[in-house]
């Protein structure tokens, strides 16, 4: 089963908004994008940029079981 992604939340995230949501470091999120452990994508013209989606980061929470914090990133 995936993790809900509440209304708010964007589609697309940064990897420090990745560490604010799972309560870990930019650098773990790093190593877990480098690893392949967490889907990502890098948009063209975009050099060292990698984005990650909402729903990639509540199947990749779920699955590892850790806890979400998406109040770290809802738009107001």
């Amino acid at each position: 089963m995936t993790g809900h992604v509440p209304d708010g939340v964007p589609s697309l995230l940064k990897v420090g908004e990745v560490s604010r949501v799972l309560n870990v470091s930019e650098r773990r999120v790093k190593v877990w994008l480098e690893r392949g452990a967490l889907a990502h994508i890098q948009p063209t013209g975009r050099s060292g940029a990698r984005l990650v989606t909402a729903e990639a980061l509540a199947a990749f929470a779920s699955h590892c079981g850790l806890p979400v914090d998406w109040g770290a990133v809802v738009l107001v």
